[in-house]
């Protein structure tokens, strides 16, 4: 590993990197979101990050904490997975099941529920019997986690860019 060598600034520009200013309110349309589904992936980690203009590229909304929306569509599911950040899903859409854990512990979700998943806690969604894709809205500290350079987890080999959610053949 490279190391680097330290730099100094005067304590008075220090002061002034982390001066308060004033944040500005922030609106995301669903309408616009929904219509963005058609023409991205849905891959079973998700399907949209939400983003501020002043914050493109780091997707944090506030310091630490991130949005994504997550499509699985009808008869798809994803893999089970644990890692070292956690979800406060919304349940925006749809209907599924959600495992958890290990024993496994099976979850009835339907709209504007929510369910929190702490750090390492395995967890995968099913769409199996819905007729309409399972939408949901999470919130998570990967962000802070990252920062930390926590971010860990445990997933399947090919990772969860690899994987779009499709529906289960049934044969």
């Amino acid at each position: 590993m490279a190391v680097l060598s330290g730099a100094t600034l005067p304590y008075v520009r220090y002061r002034k990197l982390y001066s308060p200013k004033q944040e500005l309110p922030v609106v995301w349309r669903w309408k616009e979101l929904i219509e963005q589904f058609d023409t991205t992936a849905h891959t079973e980690r998700g399907t949209l990050t939400l983003s501020t203009a002043d914050t493109a590229g780091r997707c944090e909304l506030v310091p630490g904490m991130a949005m994504s929306i997550q499509v699985v569509r009808a008869g798809g599911r994803t893999r089970p997975h644990a890692h070292s950040w956690w979800h406060l899903f919304f349940v925006q859409a749809g209907t599924g099941t959600m495992v958890l854990g290990n024993p496994q512990d099976v979850v009835q979700l339907s709209r504007n529920d929510l369910v929190l998943v702490p750090a390492w806690c395995a967890h995968h969604f099913e769409n199996m019997t819905g007729q309409d894709s399972l939408v949901l809205m999470s919130l998570t500290n990967l962000p802070q986690q990252a920062g930390l350079s926590n971010l860990l987890a445990e997933e399947p080999e090919d990772g969860p860019e690899a994987v779009e959610i499709v529906p289960i053949e049934t044969t």
